[in-house]
């Protein structure tokens, strides 16, 4: 059985026998200090029902910023990931480009282009 299952089953077990609900929660040592004390305020004033609505909206607004400091470590990670991702596919694509030239020119299939006198004497002068 879980732990805070059977913290539930005791504490319900202790509000039967007369208890108030805030020791059995302080006893079982699972629930944050801050929330027995609380449900202790509560029960004194005869506002619980505040009191545990001031617990939750305090639990939900860490909740939303543990949240965004998570996103906000993720955001960079991501980034990396898919620019390595995009970056692999893109040398795949262009690996096998380069592979066939590399073997065009090792086998003498495209010729080096000629630099120098010849070069000149190949390609179209601007005055014609």
């Amino acid at each position: 059985m879980p732990v805070v299952q059977k913290a539930i089953l005791s504490t319900r077990k202790a509000i039967e026998e007369g208890k108030t609900l805030s020791e059995p929660l302080k006893s079982s040592g699972i629930f944050p200090s801050m929330v027995t004390q609380m449900v202790s305020v509560g029960e004194q004033t005869g506002e619980l029902d505040t009191m545990l609505s001031k617990v939750a909206d305090y639990y939900e607004e860490e909740v939303d910023a543990t949240v965004a400091s998570m996103m906000t470590i993720m955001e960079p990670v991501l980034m990396v990931f898919l620019g390595v991702i995009i970056g692999g596919i893109v040398i795949s694509m262009y690996l096998p480009i380069f592979h066939i030239d590399q073997q065009a020119i090792s086998q003498r299939l495209i010729p080096y282009p000629r630099r120098g006198a010849q070069w000149a004497e190949e390609t179209p002068s601007a005055s014609n």
